[in-house]
Protein backbone atom coordinates (compact mmCIF):
# COMPACT_ATOMS: atom_id res chain seq x y z
CA UNK A 1 0.00 0.00 0.00
CA UNK A 2 2.84 2.46 0.87
CA UNK A 3 4.50 1.81 -2.52
CA UNK A 4 1.21 2.51 -4.34
CA UNK A 5 0.76 5.82 -2.47
CA UNK A 6 4.33 6.88 -3.23
CA UNK A 7 3.83 6.08 -6.92
CA UNK A 8 0.57 8.02 -7.02
CA UNK A 9 2.20 11.07 -5.40
CA UNK A 10 5.05 10.94 -7.91
CA UNK A 11 2.59 10.87 -10.81
CA UNK A 12 0.77 13.93 -9.40
CA UNK A 13 4.01 15.88 -9.04
CA UNK A 14 5.06 14.99 -12.60
CA UNK A 15 1.70 16.08 -13.96
CA UNK A 16 2.66 19.77 -13.87
CA UNK A 17 2.18 22.94 -11.78
CA UNK A 18 -0.40 23.23 -9.04
CA UNK A 19 -3.56 25.33 -9.29
CA UNK A 20 -4.11 27.49 -6.18
CA UNK A 21 -7.50 29.03 -5.52
CA UNK A 22 -7.35 31.74 -2.84
CA UNK A 23 -10.03 32.19 -0.24
CA UNK A 24 -8.92 34.83 2.24
CA UNK A 25 -5.57 33.64 3.59
CA UNK A 26 -6.19 29.99 2.71
CA UNK A 27 -5.14 28.14 -0.43
CA UNK A 28 -6.81 25.15 -2.02
CA UNK A 29 -4.32 23.16 -4.12
CA UNK A 30 -5.45 21.35 -7.23
CA UNK A 31 -3.45 19.76 -10.05
CA UNK A 32 -3.22 21.73 -13.32
CA UNK A 33 -0.91 21.31 -16.31
CA UNK A 34 -1.42 24.14 -18.82
CA UNK A 35 -3.80 26.99 -19.59
CA UNK A 36 -4.93 30.11 -17.78
CA UNK A 37 -7.18 30.96 -14.86
CA UNK A 38 -8.39 34.07 -13.03
CA UNK A 39 -7.48 34.29 -9.36
CA UNK A 40 -9.10 36.66 -6.85
CA UNK A 41 -8.04 37.73 -3.38
CA UNK A 42 -9.06 40.07 -0.56
CA UNK A 43 -6.97 42.59 1.33
CA UNK A 44 -7.19 43.34 5.04
CA UNK A 45 -8.79 46.68 5.91
CA UNK A 46 -6.83 49.52 7.47
CA UNK A 47 -9.70 52.01 7.55
CA UNK A 48 -9.95 51.48 11.31
CA UNK A 49 -7.08 51.20 13.75
CA UNK A 50 -6.72 47.49 14.39
CA UNK A 51 -4.76 45.82 17.15
CA UNK A 52 -1.17 46.73 16.25
CA UNK A 53 0.87 43.87 14.84
CA UNK A 54 4.53 43.01 15.63
CA UNK A 55 4.92 45.84 18.12
CA UNK A 56 8.17 44.32 19.36
CA UNK A 57 9.77 45.39 16.06
CA UNK A 58 9.00 49.08 16.40
CA UNK A 59 12.49 50.11 17.61
CA UNK A 60 14.20 48.24 14.77
CA UNK A 61 12.03 49.89 12.14
CA UNK A 62 12.23 53.42 13.54
CA UNK A 63 14.28 55.79 11.42
CA UNK A 64 13.86 54.55 7.86
CA UNK A 65 11.14 57.05 6.97
CA UNK A 66 12.23 59.47 4.22
CA UNK A 67 9.03 61.35 3.42
CA UNK A 68 6.39 58.74 2.58
CA UNK A 69 5.63 55.14 3.46
CA UNK A 70 5.48 54.43 -0.28
CA UNK A 71 9.21 55.25 -0.51
CA UNK A 72 9.86 52.02 1.38
CA UNK A 73 8.24 49.85 -1.31
CA UNK A 74 9.95 48.15 -4.25
CA UNK A 75 9.12 45.89 -7.18
CA UNK A 76 5.46 45.03 -7.78
CA UNK A 77 4.31 46.79 -4.60
CA UNK A 78 5.86 50.07 -5.75
CA UNK A 79 4.28 49.70 -9.20
CA UNK A 80 0.83 49.21 -7.64
CA UNK A 81 1.34 52.16 -5.27
CA UNK A 82 2.36 54.50 -8.10
CA UNK A 83 -0.62 53.45 -10.23
CA UNK A 84 -2.97 54.15 -7.31
CA UNK A 85 -1.43 57.60 -6.82
CA UNK A 86 -1.75 58.37 -10.52
CA UNK A 87 -5.39 57.26 -10.64
CA UNK A 88 -6.75 58.51 -7.30
CA UNK A 89 -4.52 61.43 -6.25
CA UNK A 90 -3.11 63.06 -9.37
CA UNK A 91 -6.38 63.04 -11.33
CA UNK A 92 -8.76 63.56 -8.36
CA UNK A 93 -11.64 62.34 -10.49
CA UNK A 94 -14.91 61.11 -9.04
CA UNK A 95 -15.17 57.33 -8.89
CA UNK A 96 -17.98 54.81 -8.96
CA UNK A 97 -18.94 52.62 -6.01
CA UNK A 98 -16.72 49.85 -7.36
CA UNK A 99 -13.91 51.42 -9.38
CA UNK A 100 -11.35 49.09 -10.91
CA UNK A 101 -7.74 49.85 -11.72
CA UNK A 102 -5.72 47.83 -14.24
CA UNK A 103 -2.01 47.61 -13.46
CA UNK A 104 0.23 46.44 -16.28
CA UNK A 105 3.54 45.11 -14.96
CA UNK A 106 6.72 46.21 -16.74
CA UNK A 107 7.92 42.61 -16.70
CA UNK A 108 5.86 39.50 -16.04
CA UNK A 109 6.14 37.68 -12.71
CA UNK A 110 7.29 34.10 -13.21
CA UNK A 111 7.95 31.19 -10.89
CA UNK A 112 6.13 28.56 -8.94
CA UNK A 113 2.43 28.94 -8.33
CA UNK A 114 2.90 29.20 -4.57
CA UNK A 115 5.67 31.82 -4.76
CA UNK A 116 3.77 33.97 -7.28
CA UNK A 117 0.66 33.84 -5.11
CA UNK A 118 2.52 35.02 -2.01
CA UNK A 119 4.43 37.73 -3.91
CA UNK A 120 1.20 39.22 -5.27
CA UNK A 121 -0.61 39.01 -1.94
CA UNK A 122 2.26 40.78 -0.18
CA UNK A 123 2.67 43.42 -2.90
CA UNK A 124 -1.03 44.31 -3.02
CA UNK A 125 -1.45 44.51 0.76
CA UNK A 126 1.77 46.51 1.29
CA UNK A 127 0.90 48.95 -1.51
CA UNK A 128 -2.60 49.47 -0.16
CA UNK A 129 -1.36 50.01 3.41
CA UNK A 130 1.30 52.54 2.37
CA UNK A 131 -1.04 54.39 0.03
CA UNK A 132 -3.86 54.70 2.57
CA UNK A 133 -1.50 56.16 5.17
CA UNK A 134 0.27 58.49 2.72
CA UNK A 135 -2.90 59.81 1.04
CA UNK A 136 -5.84 60.09 3.45
CA UNK A 137 -7.36 62.60 1.00
CA UNK A 138 -8.46 59.46 -0.90
CA UNK A 139 -11.01 59.26 1.90
CA UNK A 140 -13.44 56.98 0.03
CA UNK A 141 -11.02 54.06 -0.27
CA UNK A 142 -11.98 50.91 1.62
CA UNK A 143 -10.41 47.43 1.66
CA UNK A 144 -9.99 46.33 -1.99
CA UNK A 145 -10.21 43.00 -3.65
CA UNK A 146 -7.88 42.14 -6.50
CA UNK A 147 -7.67 39.71 -9.37
CA UNK A 148 -5.18 38.54 -11.98
CA UNK A 149 -4.87 35.99 -14.73
CA UNK A 150 -2.09 33.46 -14.38
CA UNK A 151 -0.79 31.36 -17.21
CA UNK A 152 0.62 27.86 -16.77
CA UNK A 153 3.30 26.75 -19.19
CA UNK A 154 6.29 24.44 -19.00
CA UNK A 155 5.92 23.80 -15.29
CA UNK A 156 5.86 27.47 -14.22
CA UNK A 157 3.37 30.29 -13.78
CA UNK A 158 3.46 33.83 -15.22
CA UNK A 159 1.40 36.94 -14.41
CA UNK A 160 1.65 40.15 -16.42
CA UNK A 161 -1.35 42.20 -15.29
CA UNK A 162 -3.16 42.91 -11.99
CA UNK A 163 -6.58 44.43 -11.35
CA UNK A 164 -7.37 46.33 -8.16
CA UNK A 165 -11.04 46.57 -7.18
CA UNK A 166 -11.49 48.99 -4.24
CA UNK A 167 -14.80 49.37 -2.51
CA UNK A 168 -15.93 52.73 -1.12
CA UNK A 169 -16.23 53.74 2.51
CA UNK A 170 -19.96 54.39 2.22
CA UNK A 171 -22.39 54.50 -0.68
CA UNK A 172 -21.84 57.56 -2.86
CA UNK A 173 -18.58 58.60 -1.16
CA UNK A 174 -16.62 58.31 -4.39
CA UNK A 175 -18.83 60.89 -6.09
CA UNK A 176 -18.03 63.57 -3.48
CA UNK A 177 -14.38 64.15 -4.40
CA UNK A 178 -14.89 67.70 -5.68
CA UNK A 179 -16.96 68.60 -2.60
CA UNK A 180 -14.26 67.16 -0.34
CA UNK A 181 -11.54 69.18 -2.08
CA UNK A 182 -13.66 72.34 -1.91
CA UNK A 183 -14.19 71.92 1.84
CA UNK A 184 -10.48 71.34 2.35
CA UNK A 185 -9.70 74.56 0.47
CA UNK A 186 -12.20 76.45 2.63
CA UNK A 187 -10.38 75.16 5.69
CA UNK A 188 -7.03 76.21 4.22
CA UNK A 189 -8.29 79.77 3.69
CA UNK A 190 -9.60 79.96 7.25
CA UNK A 191 -6.33 78.64 8.66
CA UNK A 192 -4.21 80.95 6.53
CA UNK A 193 -6.02 83.98 7.92
CA UNK A 194 -5.30 82.93 11.50
CA UNK A 195 -1.50 83.11 11.58
CA UNK A 196 1.00 85.90 10.97
CA UNK A 197 4.64 84.93 10.49
CA UNK A 198 4.10 81.69 8.56
CA UNK A 199 6.75 79.58 10.29
CA UNK A 200 6.14 75.86 10.11
CA UNK A 201 5.53 75.74 13.87
CA UNK A 202 2.93 78.51 13.62
CA UNK A 203 1.17 76.83 10.71
CA UNK A 204 1.22 73.51 12.56
CA UNK A 205 -0.46 75.22 15.49
CA UNK A 206 -3.05 76.95 13.32
CA UNK A 207 -4.08 73.60 11.79
CA UNK A 208 -4.15 72.02 15.26
CA UNK A 209 -6.38 74.79 16.63
CA UNK A 210 -8.68 74.77 13.61
CA UNK A 211 -9.40 71.04 13.90
CA UNK A 212 -9.86 71.18 17.66
CA UNK A 213 -12.33 74.01 17.18
CA UNK A 214 -14.26 72.20 14.47
CA UNK A 215 -14.27 68.54 15.48
CA UNK A 216 -16.25 66.63 18.10
CA UNK A 217 -14.92 63.27 19.24
CA UNK A 218 -17.62 60.75 18.45
CA UNK A 219 -18.30 57.63 16.40
CA UNK A 220 -20.32 57.83 13.20
CA UNK A 221 -20.20 57.31 9.45
CA UNK A 222 -16.74 58.31 8.23
CA UNK A 223 -15.47 58.80 11.80
CA UNK A 224 -12.29 56.86 10.97
CA UNK A 225 -11.45 58.98 7.92
CA UNK A 226 -10.96 62.55 6.75
CA UNK A 227 -14.44 62.32 5.23
CA UNK A 228 -15.89 62.60 8.71
CA UNK A 229 -14.31 66.06 9.05
CA UNK A 230 -14.82 67.55 5.60
CA UNK A 231 -17.95 65.79 4.32
CA UNK A 232 -19.95 64.59 7.30
CA UNK A 233 -20.77 66.28 10.62
CA UNK A 234 -17.17 66.56 11.91
CA UNK A 235 -17.84 63.84 14.46
CA UNK A 236 -14.75 61.65 14.27
CA UNK A 237 -12.39 59.57 16.38
CA UNK A 238 -8.58 59.76 16.55
CA UNK A 239 -8.14 58.59 12.95
CA UNK A 240 -10.38 61.37 11.68
CA UNK A 241 -8.36 64.01 13.55
CA UNK A 242 -4.99 62.59 12.42
CA UNK A 243 -5.94 62.02 8.77
CA UNK A 244 -7.52 65.47 8.43
CA UNK A 245 -4.40 66.97 10.01
CA UNK A 246 -2.20 65.25 7.43
CA UNK A 247 -4.45 66.38 4.55
CA UNK A 248 -4.17 70.01 5.71
CA UNK A 249 -0.42 69.79 6.35
CA UNK A 250 0.12 68.72 2.73
CA UNK A 251 -1.77 71.82 1.58
CA UNK A 252 0.71 74.01 3.47
CA UNK A 253 3.78 72.07 2.40
CA UNK A 254 4.44 70.58 5.85
CA UNK A 255 5.98 67.11 6.09
CA UNK A 256 3.55 65.06 8.16
CA UNK A 257 3.25 61.34 8.87
CA UNK A 258 0.40 59.26 10.25
CA UNK A 259 1.54 57.09 13.16
CA UNK A 260 -0.49 54.23 14.63
CA UNK A 261 -0.08 52.04 17.68
CA UNK A 262 -1.07 51.75 21.31
CA UNK A 263 -1.41 54.65 23.75
CA UNK A 264 -1.84 54.49 27.49
CA UNK A 265 -5.32 55.69 28.40
CA UNK A 266 -5.88 55.43 32.13
CA UNK A 267 -4.57 52.09 33.31
CA UNK A 268 -4.61 50.30 29.97
CA UNK A 269 -3.30 50.57 26.41
CA UNK A 270 -5.72 51.22 23.56
CA UNK A 271 -5.39 51.57 19.78
CA UNK A 272 -4.69 55.14 18.72
CA UNK A 273 -3.49 57.27 15.80
CA UNK A 274 -1.60 60.57 15.83
CA UNK A 275 0.84 62.65 13.72
CA UNK A 276 4.52 63.45 13.44
CA UNK A 277 5.43 66.85 11.88
CA UNK A 278 8.83 67.94 10.53
CA UNK A 279 9.91 71.56 11.13
CA UNK A 280 12.61 73.84 9.69
CA UNK A 281 15.31 72.36 11.94
CA UNK A 282 14.84 68.95 10.28
CA UNK A 283 13.45 67.31 13.42
CA UNK A 284 10.16 65.48 13.84
CA UNK A 285 7.67 66.35 16.61
CA UNK A 286 4.48 64.71 17.83
CA UNK A 287 1.09 66.37 17.34
CA UNK A 288 -1.97 64.71 18.87
CA UNK A 289 -4.95 66.97 18.23
CA UNK A 290 -7.33 64.29 19.55
CA UNK A 291 -5.92 64.37 23.06
CA UNK A 292 -5.34 68.14 23.04
CA UNK A 293 -9.00 68.75 22.18
CA UNK A 294 -10.06 69.61 25.71
CA UNK A 295 -12.14 72.47 27.00
CA UNK A 296 -10.30 74.74 27.25
CA UNK A 297 -7.87 73.70 24.53
CA UNK A 298 -4.48 72.42 25.73
CA UNK A 299 -1.09 72.02 24.02
CA UNK A 300 0.24 69.03 25.97
CA UNK A 301 0.73 67.03 22.78
CA UNK A 302 1.56 69.84 20.39
CA UNK A 303 5.11 69.63 18.96
CA UNK A 304 6.16 67.41 21.86
CA UNK A 305 9.16 65.08 21.95
CA UNK A 306 9.77 61.57 23.19
CA UNK A 307 10.77 62.85 26.65
CA UNK A 308 7.77 65.20 26.96
CA UNK A 309 5.44 64.34 29.84
CA UNK A 310 1.82 63.57 29.00
CA UNK A 311 -1.46 63.70 30.90
CA UNK A 312 -0.77 60.78 33.24
CA UNK A 313 2.83 61.46 34.19
CA UNK A 314 4.35 59.19 31.54
CA UNK A 315 6.73 60.42 28.89
CA UNK A 316 5.55 60.16 25.29
CA UNK A 317 7.90 57.22 24.69
CA UNK A 318 6.53 55.44 27.76
CA UNK A 319 2.85 55.98 27.00
CA UNK A 320 2.97 55.01 23.29
CA UNK A 321 3.97 51.89 21.39
CA UNK A 322 4.27 52.25 17.63
CA UNK A 323 2.90 49.64 15.22
CA UNK A 324 4.85 48.93 12.05
CA UNK A 325 2.10 46.97 10.33
CA UNK A 326 -0.94 49.08 9.47
CA UNK A 327 -3.51 46.39 8.65
CA UNK A 328 -2.37 43.53 10.86
CA UNK A 329 -2.00 41.34 7.79
CA UNK A 330 0.85 38.79 8.01
CA UNK A 331 1.69 39.40 4.34
CA UNK A 332 2.08 43.18 4.60
CA UNK A 333 5.36 45.01 4.96
CA UNK A 334 6.54 46.40 8.29
CA UNK A 335 7.03 50.13 7.73
CA UNK A 336 9.58 52.48 9.24
CA UNK A 337 8.43 55.63 11.04
CA UNK A 338 10.24 58.94 11.57
CA UNK A 339 12.57 59.31 14.55
CA UNK A 340 10.89 61.59 17.10
CA UNK A 341 12.90 64.44 18.60
CA UNK A 342 13.84 63.80 22.23
CA UNK A 343 12.82 67.28 23.42
CA UNK A 344 9.68 69.25 22.68
CA UNK A 345 10.10 72.05 20.15
CA UNK A 346 9.41 74.70 22.78
CA UNK A 347 12.20 73.36 25.01
CA UNK A 348 14.92 73.71 22.39
CA UNK A 349 17.14 76.77 22.24
CA UNK A 350 16.66 78.95 19.20
CA UNK A 351 13.22 77.68 18.29
CA UNK A 352 10.88 79.97 16.36
CA UNK A 353 8.45 81.47 18.86
CA UNK A 354 4.77 80.80 18.19
CA UNK A 355 1.88 82.97 19.30
CA UNK A 356 2.87 86.56 18.54
CA UNK A 357 -0.53 88.15 18.55
CA UNK A 358 0.33 91.85 18.64
CA UNK A 359 2.70 94.23 16.98
CA UNK A 360 5.07 94.37 19.94
CA UNK A 361 4.92 91.41 22.33
CA UNK A 362 3.10 88.46 23.78
CA UNK A 363 3.91 85.10 25.36
CA UNK A 364 5.18 82.24 23.18
CA UNK A 365 2.83 79.27 23.58
CA UNK A 366 5.77 76.89 23.22
CA UNK A 367 8.11 78.18 25.93
CA UNK A 368 6.19 80.89 27.79
CA UNK A 369 8.91 83.47 27.10
CA UNK A 370 7.76 87.05 26.56
CA UNK A 371 9.12 88.32 23.24
CA UNK A 372 9.64 91.99 22.43
CA UNK A 373 11.24 92.48 19.01
CA UNK A 374 10.51 95.40 16.72
CA UNK A 375 11.55 93.15 13.84
CA UNK A 376 8.36 91.18 14.40
CA UNK A 377 6.09 94.18 13.88
CA UNK A 378 3.83 93.54 10.92
CA UNK A 379 4.42 96.09 8.14
CA UNK A 380 1.95 98.95 8.54
CA UNK A 381 1.09 98.07 12.13
CA UNK A 382 1.18 100.72 14.86
CA UNK A 383 2.34 100.38 18.44
CA UNK A 384 -0.59 99.50 20.73
CA UNK A 385 -1.57 101.84 23.52
CA UNK A 386 -1.11 98.99 25.99
CA UNK A 387 2.60 97.95 26.05
CA UNK A 388 2.04 94.23 26.47
CA UNK A 389 -1.58 93.34 25.63
CA UNK A 390 -2.79 89.85 26.51
CA UNK A 391 -6.09 88.01 26.29
CA UNK A 392 -7.46 84.63 27.27
CA UNK A 393 -10.71 82.98 26.19
CA UNK A 394 -12.20 80.05 28.06
CA UNK A 395 -13.01 78.17 24.82
CA UNK A 396 -11.46 77.78 21.38
CA UNK A 397 -14.68 76.60 19.74
CA UNK A 398 -18.44 76.41 20.25
CA UNK A 399 -21.16 74.14 18.92
CA UNK A 400 -24.69 75.52 18.62
CA UNK A 401 -28.08 74.37 17.40
CA UNK A 402 -29.81 76.58 14.84
CA UNK A 403 -31.42 79.47 16.76
CA UNK A 404 -29.49 78.79 19.99
CA UNK A 405 -27.82 81.65 21.88
CA UNK A 406 -25.01 81.61 24.43
CA UNK A 407 -22.85 83.88 26.57
CA UNK A 408 -20.42 81.05 27.27
CA UNK A 409 -17.37 82.87 25.90
CA UNK A 410 -15.48 84.49 28.77
CA UNK A 411 -12.68 87.02 28.26
CA UNK A 412 -9.91 87.24 30.86
CA UNK A 413 -6.21 87.94 31.30
CA UNK A 414 -6.32 91.52 30.01
CA UNK A 415 -3.38 93.81 30.70
CA UNK A 416 -3.90 96.87 32.90
CA UNK A 417 -5.69 99.62 30.99
CA UNK A 418 -6.98 97.31 28.24
CA UNK A 419 -10.61 96.42 27.55
CA UNK A 420 -12.89 94.70 25.05
CA UNK A 421 -13.58 97.04 22.14
CA UNK A 422 -15.92 94.82 20.13
CA UNK A 423 -17.05 91.46 18.81
CA UNK A 424 -17.35 90.43 15.17
CA UNK A 425 -18.62 87.43 13.19
CA UNK A 426 -16.95 86.37 9.95
CA UNK A 427 -20.31 85.20 8.56
CA UNK A 428 -23.48 86.76 9.94
CA UNK A 429 -25.63 84.35 7.90
CA UNK A 430 -24.33 81.61 10.20
CA UNK A 431 -23.69 83.42 13.49
CA UNK A 432 -24.39 86.86 14.87
CA UNK A 433 -22.73 88.35 17.96
CA UNK A 434 -23.83 91.30 20.10
CA UNK A 435 -21.66 94.09 21.45
CA UNK A 436 -21.59 92.27 24.78
CA UNK A 437 -20.53 88.93 23.34
CA UNK A 438 -23.87 87.13 23.12
CA UNK A 439 -23.52 84.66 20.24
CA UNK A 440 -26.65 83.62 18.36
CA UNK A 441 -26.82 80.88 15.75
CA UNK A 442 -28.90 81.73 12.69
CA UNK A 443 -31.23 79.38 10.82
CA UNK A 444 -28.43 78.03 8.64
CA UNK A 445 -25.83 75.35 9.32
CA UNK A 446 -22.12 76.00 8.84
CA UNK A 447 -19.11 77.50 10.60
CA UNK A 448 -17.97 81.03 11.31
CA UNK A 449 -15.21 82.79 13.24
CA UNK A 450 -16.15 85.04 16.14
CA UNK A 451 -13.39 87.54 16.93
CA UNK A 452 -12.90 89.57 20.10
CA UNK A 453 -10.98 92.83 19.57
CA UNK A 454 -9.37 94.72 22.45
CA UNK A 455 -8.83 98.47 22.72
CA UNK A 456 -5.10 97.76 22.30
CA UNK A 457 -5.79 96.18 18.91
CA UNK A 458 -5.12 92.61 20.06
CA UNK A 459 -7.56 90.06 18.61
CA UNK A 460 -8.57 86.53 19.52
CA UNK A 461 -10.93 84.25 17.57
CA UNK A 462 -12.93 81.11 18.17
CA UNK A 463 -14.70 78.82 15.72
CA UNK A 464 -18.48 78.50 16.01
CA UNK A 465 -20.25 75.63 14.31
CA UNK A 466 -24.02 75.62 13.81
CA UNK A 467 -25.87 72.33 13.36
CA UNK A 468 -29.49 71.28 12.90
CA UNK A 469 -29.79 68.99 15.90
CA UNK A 470 -29.47 69.70 19.59
CA UNK A 471 -25.99 69.86 21.05
CA UNK A 472 -25.26 66.55 22.72
CA UNK A 473 -23.03 66.05 25.73
CA UNK A 474 -19.71 64.43 24.84
CA UNK A 475 -18.04 64.56 28.27
CA UNK A 476 -18.66 65.56 31.88
CA UNK A 477 -15.73 67.32 33.54
CA UNK A 478 -14.78 68.48 37.05
CA UNK A 479 -16.43 65.58 38.90
CA UNK A 480 -13.93 64.05 41.36
CA UNK A 481 -13.47 60.30 41.16
CA UNK A 482 -13.35 60.11 44.97
CA UNK A 483 -14.73 62.31 47.72
CA UNK A 484 -14.45 62.04 51.51
CA UNK A 485 -17.10 63.67 53.73
CA UNK A 486 -17.69 63.61 57.48
CA UNK A 487 -21.05 62.48 58.83
CA UNK A 488 -23.72 65.21 58.67
CA UNK A 489 -21.52 67.35 56.41
CA UNK A 490 -22.30 68.31 52.80
CA UNK A 491 -20.45 68.85 49.56
CA UNK A 492 -21.78 70.06 46.23
CA UNK A 493 -20.70 68.68 42.87
CA UNK A 494 -20.19 71.22 40.10
CA UNK A 495 -19.98 69.24 36.86
CA UNK A 496 -19.13 71.01 33.61
CA UNK A 497 -20.57 69.64 30.39
CA UNK A 498 -18.55 69.43 27.21
CA UNK A 499 -19.37 71.20 25.01
CA UNK A 500 -20.41 74.12 27.19
CA UNK A 501 -23.42 74.72 24.96
CA UNK A 502 -25.01 71.36 25.74
CA UNK A 503 -28.50 71.89 27.11
CA UNK A 504 -29.00 68.32 28.30
CA UNK A 505 -30.23 68.09 31.89
CA UNK A 506 -27.80 66.88 34.55
CA UNK A 507 -29.24 64.25 36.88
CA UNK A 508 -27.80 62.72 40.05
CA UNK A 509 -28.38 59.45 41.88
CA UNK A 510 -26.88 57.63 44.86
CA UNK A 511 -26.16 53.89 45.05
CA UNK A 512 -26.69 53.93 48.84
CA UNK A 513 -28.99 56.60 50.22
CA UNK A 514 -28.46 55.34 53.78
CA UNK A 515 -24.83 56.49 53.51
CA UNK A 516 -25.14 59.56 51.27
CA UNK A 517 -27.95 61.33 49.44
CA UNK A 518 -27.69 63.75 46.56
CA UNK A 519 -30.11 66.51 45.54
CA UNK A 520 -31.23 67.45 42.05
CA UNK A 521 -28.62 70.23 42.16
CA UNK A 522 -25.70 67.98 43.11
CA UNK A 523 -25.61 68.64 46.86
CA UNK A 524 -24.33 65.53 48.66
CA UNK A 525 -25.32 64.97 52.31
CA UNK A 526 -23.40 62.41 54.38
CA UNK A 527 -25.75 60.26 56.50
CA UNK A 528 -23.62 57.61 58.17
CA UNK A 529 -20.25 55.87 57.91
CA UNK A 530 -19.75 53.84 54.75
CA UNK A 531 -19.43 54.40 51.01
CA UNK A 532 -21.76 55.20 48.14
CA UNK A 533 -21.37 55.94 44.45
CA UNK A 534 -22.90 59.15 43.13
CA UNK A 535 -23.84 58.88 39.45
CA UNK A 536 -23.79 62.10 37.41
CA UNK A 537 -25.52 61.80 34.04
CA UNK A 538 -26.27 64.08 31.08
CA UNK A 539 -27.77 62.57 27.94
CA UNK A 540 -25.93 59.34 27.25
CA UNK A 541 -22.80 60.35 29.18
CA UNK A 542 -22.28 59.49 32.84
CA UNK A 543 -19.48 59.67 35.40
CA UNK A 544 -19.13 58.29 38.91
CA UNK A 545 -17.95 59.79 42.17
CA UNK A 546 -17.18 57.39 45.03
CA UNK A 547 -18.14 59.03 48.33
CA UNK A 548 -16.62 57.76 51.57
CA UNK A 549 -18.30 58.94 54.75
CA UNK A 550 -16.15 59.04 57.89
Amino acid sequence: MKKKLALLLALVLLAGPLQQAESGNFLTVQAKETGTEVVTGELASNTQVAGPYRLQQRAYYSGGYTGAYGDQLSGTALTVYRKMKEAYVDSRAAVSDHPSLTIQLSSALTGSSRNITYEIQSAMQSAYDAFAYDYPEVYWLDAPTYSYERTYSGGSVSVSKLTLNPSVLYSGAGAQVSTFDSRVNEAVNAIRSSYRTGTKAEIARAIHDYLCGLVTYNEGVGAHSAAGVFLRNAHVVCEGYAKAYKVLCRKFGLDCALVVGLARSGGYMESHMWNYVKLENGKWYLVDATWDDQEPLVYTYFLSGSSSVGFRGYTVSEEREIATNFSGSPVSKDFSVPVLSAAAYGEEAGHAHVGRTSATATDCILCGQQITQSAQITPGATEPAVPNPTIKLNVSSLLLKKGQSTKAVEVSGLAAGDSVAGWESSNTRIVKVSKKGKITAQNKTGTAKVTVTLASGLKKSITVKVQSGAVKTTAIKDVPAKLMIKVKKTSTLKPVLKPLTSKEKITYSSSNKNVATVSSKGKITAKKKGSAVIMVKAGKISVRCKVTVK
